[in-house]
Parts: structure tokens; sequence; C-alpha cells
């Protein structure tokens, strides 16, 4: 959603992070791949899946062909062609491990010049179960003005006093960081020419990201101001969002990442719950809720507050193909994603062991790299062998299998993998979640893991519901006879 710029209050902008690409703020990354793997060692490493890729490694396959969402473009469109002075608030939405945080790095190279990121991890940023509304603020306003004094673009000074004061006057939060160790962490990243306020908040992030009384009371306080407090954080946006213009840098987007990590419920409060304070902030907003806040709203829809874009699963086959089958781009993109970073004539030369690896994930992205780096473990000599891959697959289904036990999930997962779309039944939300369901594109339907799919258990109730079905209609055939 585009929102108009409340309030321009004269002489304020805008700042960002810069790591990387100009324009584009630090995040961990997986380094630039100089040639692929051609040995078990190189691969284990090469096949590494916690980290996403820089904006230029060269590993990066696009995927849209395969996920048919366009989903980075559609955002990319959203942000160039919106109104002058106004502001867009984003949704970037995707099953975790889909790849979105690579995707966000590719925007933000894509928007360089026209925009500059405030890039953050929002469970590294803040604290890791648990994000409020002050939170973020806080956070949100101790990156823009870091980032600004960053870019040689400082923000005003008789404002940064001005807030710094009141901060001080409501939380006596620097009184507070004088007698405990926070000071000491702070104080070790700051200069002494830093201004006030920059200190403040820099410790204000240190102690919001530890639970203490001194927390609690601090964040008690802010409640009380909610509207001083948005106000406060507006005017450094808008100072910013000034100061860049004038130097001809574009205009401030701020990504906070990593919010599917969090649980629902805190996200709903956070995003939706606290959307109309979220709306009214001076700035361009792209943010990266739980997949079940777009597809089971819980207190309101997720496009109320946030215009959204989907990053669906890539997919390898047809709705009505058995989960063996392979159609469109999706396996041939996948198979790249593959050989990009390790030789395949060399260490998975066998198309079965390929076929069956790629299949085994239902195209979910990091599965594919852990899958493939677990049978180079299980490898002493190269090749990967098939059966290699087999053992990956069996514990990955073993793991499933107990997930689904211990939650009592076989009916609506049966039931999903019947229909091929969710069921009001509440599990629902927790399949999406684990990644036990996956939705695709087309005709935007959903579908079981495919070794969820393998599982005993859910096979005996499909094959009990076929039977009584089958004597169903019997039955009823013969009453019309």
């Amino acid at each position: 959603m585009c929102a108009s710029k409340l309030n321009p209050d004269p002489g304020t902008g805008i700042a960002s992070t810069e790591i990387g690409s100009p324009g584009v703020a630090r995040v961990p990354v997986t380094p630039l791949s100089r040639a692929v793997a051609v040995s078990l060692d190189e691969a284990t490493r090469a096949l590494d899946f916690s980290r996403p890729l820089s904006d230029d490694d060269e590993r990066w396959v696009d995927l849209s062909p395969a996920r048919g969402d366009h989903a980075r473009s559609m955002i990319a469109k959203k942000l160039r062609r919106k109104e002058p002075g106004r502001f867009c608030h984003l949704a970037f939405v995707s099953h975790r491990g889909a790849g979105k945080t690579t995707e966000l790095l590719r925007l933000q190279k894509d928007l360089a010049g026209e925009f500059l990121s405030l890039y953050f991890v929002a469970n590294v940023e803040m604290d890791a179960q648990r994000i409020d509304t002050e939170d973020l603020l806080l956070v949100l306003a101790q990156g823009v003005e870091e980032l600004l004094r960053e870019q040689g673009l400082p923000l005003d000074a008789e404002l940064m006093q001005r807030i710094a004061s009141w901060f001080s006057e409501v939380t006596d939060i620097d009184k507070w960081l004088e007698k405990s160790q926070l000071q000491v962490s702070a104080g070790a990243e700051l200069k002494a020419e830093v201004p006030f306020l920059a200190k403040l908040l820099v410790g204000f992030k240190s102690l919001l990201k530890v639970e203490s009384e001194k927390r609690t009371e601090v964040k008690r306080v802010l409640r009380q101001y909610p509207g001083t407090l948005l106000k406060a954080v507006n005017d450094l946006l808008d100072d910013a969002h000034q100061r860049l213009q004038k130097a001809g840098r574009g205009e401030l987007l701020v990504v906070i990442d990593n919010l599917d990590r969090y649980h629902p419920d805190a996200m709903d409060d956070l995003l939706v719950k606290g959307g109309d304070t979220l709306r009214q902030l001076q700035c361009n907003l792209l943010v990266t809720p739980p997949i079940l806040l777009q597809y089971k709203p819980k207190t309101a829809l997720l496009n109320q507050y946030f215009d959204v874009e989907v990053l669906h699963a890539p997919r390898v086959r047809r709705k009505d193909q058995p989960f063996t089958h392979f159609d469109g781009p999706g396996f041939e993109l996948l198979q790249e994603v593959l050989a990009k970073r390790i030789d395949l004539s060399l260490l998975l030369p066998d198309p079965a062991a390929r076929s069956r690896l790629i299949g085994a994930t239902g195209g979910a992205l990091r599965e594919l790299l852990r899958y493939a780096q677990e049978a180079s473990l299980l490898s002493d000599t190269a090749p990967m062998t098939l059966d290699h891959v087999e053992r990956v697959v069996r514990k990955a289904r073993a793991a499933l299998r107990d997930l689904i036990n211990a939650n009592g999930w076989h009916e609506p997962l049966a039931t999903i993998l019947k229909t091929k779309q969710l069921t009001p039944h509440p599990a629902c939300l927790d399949l999406l979640h684990h990644r036990l369901v996956l939705k695709y594109n087309g005709e935007t339907w959903y579908d079981v893991h495919p070794l969820v799919a393998e599982i005993e258990e859910i096979q005996e109730i499909v094959r009990r519901e076929a039977v009584s079905g089958a004597t169903s209609d019997a039955a009823h055939g013969s009453k019309e006879a």
C-alpha cells in the first residue's frame, strides 16, 4: 500500500546502512564462488544453505519461471511507479527457506541509485522471540541516524538534541546507561563526536534485546507516549528524506527481514494490530511476515495494511501428476542451482539420484541444498549415489513423520494431499509454518511436502477414504437403479 506523506516537517531527512553494493545495508552473505566444487570436501562447503547469496553472486539462478510470480520485479515496479510524495508499505511473503533474503538483496541492488536501503535482520537487531512497536520504532530511528551519518548526510543536530532530551526526560535511559555494562559496549561502538541521540539509541537497542526490569520499565513508559514516539521517528525520517533528496540520492527504503522467524501471534500484534501505526511511518517499508498471516489471517487481512507480494515455491510438477513426475522448467532450474555449486558430472552423475533429490524437496530451495549437502557428507568417495540420496531422504522423512505423529496432523495432511487446497482445520497454520505444506503458482494450489506423501499413516488414510468413497458411490448407484 502507498500512503501519503504525513505532516511534512521542514529540515528532516532519511538514513540507511550500507554493506555490499551502494545503497544496500550490511547482511551476512555467502562469498562469491570462483568455481564449482569438484571434490566432496568442496561440495560440502559449496552446498551451504545457511546464508543467502550476495546480490552479485554468480551462483544465483532466476527461478521466477518456475515460481510463476515475478514477485521481486513487481515490488520494484510498485516502488518506481508510485505517486511522488507517497510511500509504499509492502509485505514480501514466502515459505521459510524459499530464497526470500537472496531476492531482497537483489531487489536492493536493482533499486540502487533510486532508493537508499536500510536493511536489518529483525531477530538479530531486536529480541529474537518478540518485537513490539516500540522496539521497531527505536531500532529504525537508530538505523536511520547511523546510515545518514555514514553517507555523509548527518541529521539536523538541533532536531536530534530535542528528541534526545525527550527520551532522557521520560525514560532516564542516559542515567541508567551510565551505571550499566551496556554503556561500555555502546560506548565502544561510538566515537566521542557522535551525537548524543545516537548514543542513546545504541543503548536502547542493546537494552531491548535483553530481558530485564529496566527494559520492561522503558517499554511501559514509551507506551504511554505512542504519538510522541511516532512523531519523533517521523521527524527523523522527514529530515533524512529531505537530505537525500537534496543530495540526489533518491528515497529511503527500509527492509525488515526475518520477521517470518517469529511466532505468527507476535507478528499479528506487530503488523496487523499495530498496522495503523506502521502505515503512518514516513518511509517506504518492506516487511517479511510469516506466510500464515497471508493465508490464515488472525485479527484481520494482512493486505489491509500492506501491499502483499508472494514468492511461491518453484513448481517441478503439475498438481495432477505423481510426485515422481516432472513438468515445466522447475526441474531444470533446480538442477542448475546444483550445477552452479558442484560439478554434477563428477559428484552426482546418476540422473536417478538427481531426480530423487530434486523431487523429494517439492521445490523447497533450502531443503534441496541441505539434502545435497547431507548426501555429500555420507559419501566417503565421489560420486554421490542414489543410495546416499535415499539415506538422506529416509532421515528427513522420519523427522517429518515424528513431527506429524506427535501433533496428530494426519487427517488435514491427507485432505490437502487429495484436494490440493487448504482446509478449515486449525492445524493448517502449523502445516504451512513447518513447510509440511507448500503453495505453488499457476492455479494457486497447495500440496503436501513430497516426503509427507510417502509416510505410511498418510497413505493409509488416503486408501481408507478412497475405499469409503468407492463404497458410498456404489451404494448410491445401486439405490438409484
